[in-house]
């Protein structure tokens, strides 16, 4: 090897050990700067914590001196309640100004970013005890240092402590130790009588069990020696051994708030109370059946709506064979749901689920329901015979409208935009176009309060733009998909196939202010059992399918109505006890609700 090569490759390895030794010192200097602005932040961190606490001290001492300012009689004890009042003002001001005032106004902080944690407003007497304090995610509402104060103006959203006016309140006293001094000069202290500083506090209290001991009383006739016991009161399960609210309690958790039965016996155990699965079960079960009659009422009620929302979704029937794949149909009109769980997607249970129903069934393109109002159309309907219960029954033939939903029919476009599909773009902006139309339909009768004046000016306003510019939205969406033809076998030759297939049921909304654009709102309502089912995998009986089905739909229908389950499944077993054949709805318990606090 030549002098001259070796010389060459003597530098080349020199060369790299310069740009190694260049990228060691950038790191180590990045490093080292990283680590400076770490204790920057932390630092600064601490110092807004600590201003934040100091800021709720200085709250607690105004409130409190204003407190004892406007009691007091005395005047000179008014002057220097004046005088320390005015000191502690004097300098909250300071600090807000530190905190919240414009960058002219601002007091030094030892560096350039004000972006760190802050609070967003005065802190309440809670806020000092450790209460929490909540602050909103957009930046709009708070999180800068940069943000106007709002000392003088209303109290932003997220700011202070949520009210809690339906919980119930507990007042404990706390006192100084006997023999605590005055810190100032040493006398002894001793308690203004009627003067404390309050502050509220969340607390939680664990369920508990408890064995109540009903004792009747027994009466001896002192002329035949006859014996008569005091009766009893009616009970879930006769001769059992819990109480109907714990029975809904069990009911509640499983089927609101998605707890097993296995659980839920944990959970009980925890607090002593040692009790079996299936013990959980047998009741739940006695309150399914003793509120049967109300769950087939919610059916009828439901069925004599004008418009309707139907959606079906897969259930699991776990039996020690293996599962059967069962299916849950959903129906709503906004107000109610009822749940119907059958074991297959056919017409029987589609039939069963409808009824005579006749009015607008809005729902997807599902063969089922295109089939039921064809058959109406075309064949003049056929009664089908089903067999329920062992039990054969001849079920009325539905006389409804379908109309379908464009959420379904924006998905095809979306996956093949996905897949790549520029033009597909072209509706999924179309479709865009139409939801903003009834956006601004529902965004122009905001103010109005009442709601059946809402209801009402809402429809208007929908029959207004849908024929003014949603028409003619959907005009040009369907001029696009006579004029395309996309490659067969394609996600957009599906999406565009779905829409020439289904024109009509897409159009129905145009016609008729009562309909929405999509099917979301019975989606909505079956989202609490795609849940169940996730958590808990279905049902180990078609007994279980029944039970599930009943209280499913009686627990979402007191959401719907905005009452708590737990008291109205309380109250309807209470009246079915009194009365087998007794009807009561969720809405009539919200109606006797509302009558009550009028």
């Amino acid at each position: 090897m030549s002098m001259s090569k070796v010389s060459r490759s003597q530098l080349s390895v020199q060369e790299v050990l310069r740009q190694l030794a260049a990228a060691q010192a950038e790191r180590d200097a990045a490093q080292a700067a990283r680590k400076v602005a770490e204790n920057k932040v932390f630092d600064l961190e601490n110092e807004v914590q600590a201003q934040a606490l100091l800021v709720r001290q200085l709250h607690i001492q105004l409130k409190a001196l204003s407190r004892k300012l406007a009691e007091a009689t005395d005047r000179s004890e008014q002057q220097v309640f004046k005088w320390e009042l005015d000191r502690v003002q004097k300098r909250l001001d300071e600090l807000n100004r530190e905190r919240f005032g414009t960058k002219s106004e601002r007091l030094p902080r030892g560096g350039d970013n004000d972006d760190g944690p802050t609070e967003c407003g005065p802190p309440t007497d809670c806020d000092s005890h450790g209460a929490e304090s909540t602050v909103s995610d957009d930046p709009s509402t708070g999180g800068s240092s940069d943000q106007k104060s709002t000392d003088s103006g209303p109290k932003q959203p997220g700011h202070g402590p949520t009210p809690q006016p339906n919980l119930d309140r507990e007042e404990q006293l706390h006192l100084l130790p006997p023999d605590t001094a005055c810190i100032q000069c040493g006398g002894e202290l001793k308690a203004w009588k009627g003067r404390t500083q309050d502050c509220e506090e969340v607390d939680v209290v664990e369920r508990t069990y408890r064995i109540k001991v009903h004792k009747h009383q027994t009466y001896r006739c002192r002329c035949c020696r006859h014996l008569e016991t005091a009766p009893a009161d009616l009970r879930l399960v006769p001769g059992g051994r819990y109480s109907l609210p714990f029975a809904v309690s069990v009911a509640v958790d499983k089927y609101r708030d998605a707890i097993p039965l296995a659980r839920q016996v944990k959970r009980m155990g925890a607090v002593q109370l040692k009790v079996t699965s299936q013990t959980l079960w047998d009741q739940i079960n006695a309150l399914a059946t003793l509120l049967h009659h109300n769950y087939l009422a919610l059916q009828s009620k439901l069925l004599e709506q004008e418009v309707l929302h139907a959606d079906e979704t897969p259930w699991r029937l776990i039996k020690k064979g293996g599962s059967k794949r069962w299916w849950v149909w959903a129906l709503t009109d906004g107000k109610r749901a009822f749940f119907l769980l059958a074991a297959s997607r056919g017409q029987a249970p589609a039939r069963q689920l409808l009824g005579d129903f006749a009015g607008v069934l809005v729902a997807d393109r599902y063969v089922v329901y295109e089939a039921l109002e064809k058959g109406l159309t075309k064949a003049g309907g056929v009664q089908l015979k089903l067999e329920i219960d062992g039990v054969e029954h001849v079920e009325p033939q539905p006389d409804f409208t379908h109309a379908t939903c464009w959420m379904h029919a924006r998905r095809g476009f979306f996956r093949a935009h996905k897949a790549g599909e520029v033009d597909a773009r072209v509706v999924l902006d179309l479709i865009g176009r139409l939801y903003s139309v009834e956006a601004e339909a529902k965004k122009s009768v905001a103010t109005v309060r009442d709601a059946a004046e809402r209801e009402a000016a809402l429809l208007e306003a929908r029959r207004t733009l849908r024929t003014t510019r949603s028409r003619g939205i959907v005009d040009v969406l369907d001029k696009w998909v006579d004029d395309h033809e996309p490659i067969p076998g394609t996600l957009m030759s599906d999406a565009i196939t779905w829409i020439r297939n289904g024109r009509k049921p897409l159009r129905r909304f145009l016609d008729d202010p009562r309909l929405p654009l999509d099917n979301g709102e019975a989606e909505r309502r079956i989202r609490p059992l795609v849940l169940g089912r996730k958590v808990f995998h279905g049902a180990r009986s078609e007994a279980g399918t029944r039970v599930a089905a009943v209280l499913y739909s009686l627990v979402e229908s007191c959401a719907l109505q905005n009452v708590d389950a737990r008291e109205y499944l309380r109250v309807a077993a209470e009246r079915a006890l009194d009365n087998r054949r007794q009807v009561f709805l969720p809405e009539d318990y919200a109606r006797e609700l509302a009558c009550s606090a009028e």
